[in-house]
């Protein structure tokens, strides 16, 4: 694949296609003969990265199997969303082991309690250290930079929450960083 690839490109094959359809955005090459290999496979060009972020994301494109089983975590969640848009804040923590099927709660969540509300979603990804040191936001003194964060998130999501119900949806928590760990005790 290496040796098909223009400089700053990246080819790959159709097994690596189906694996990462959806993840990025591919463009066709056609099928093209590979050292080592008897027939020619089809290629592709990565172009960039693609509109789907998780594995529920491509799960639910090629199609989910039927959501059973969860009405008591549902409609705790849709009680605590009325409590919230009478104007009663509320914080719900769902936790599990992996593969339980938060992230399907929440997305089944989402599709039914969507009206009337804006819904925002984060995901926390393993950082792995890599920062930036010469980025002018890691040049700040680090409590100037926390507090002034912490007070424009603070201030955005008071602001949009007068003018509609507010849902925030954080996943993966267990990769959260502690910036934003400091913010959900802030």
């Amino acid at each position: 694949m290496e040796q098909l690839a223009n400089p700053v490109s990246i080819v790959v094959s159709e097994y690596t296609r189906k694996l990462t359809e959806g993840y990025f955005e591919l463009k066709a090459l056609g099928a093209a003969d590979i050292k080592g290999v008897e027939e020619p496979l089809n290629v592709y060009e990565v172009l960039g990265a693609g509109p789907l972020r998780t594995r529920l994301q491509v799960s639910a494109r090629r199609g989910l199997t039927r959501f059973v089983g969860r009405h008591s975590e549902m409609d705790q969640l849709q009680q605590a969303l009325e409590q919230a848009k009478a104007g009663h804040g509320q914080i719900v923590g769902v936790m599990g082991e992996p593969g339980l099927g938060k992230s399907r709660l929440f997305y089944e969540f989402k599709l039914t309690s969507q009206t009337g509300c804006l819904v925002l979603e984060a995901f926390c990804v393993s950082l792995l250290g890599t920062e930036d040191p010469a980025s002018s936001l890691q040049q700040m003194d680090a409590p100037i930079r926390r507090k002034r964060t912490f007070e424009a998130l603070k201030k955005l999501f008071l602001r949009e929450s007068l003018n509609q119900p507010l849902l925030l949806i954080f996943e993966d928590l267990h990769w959260i960083d502690t910036e934003t760990q400091g913010f959900s005790a802030w």
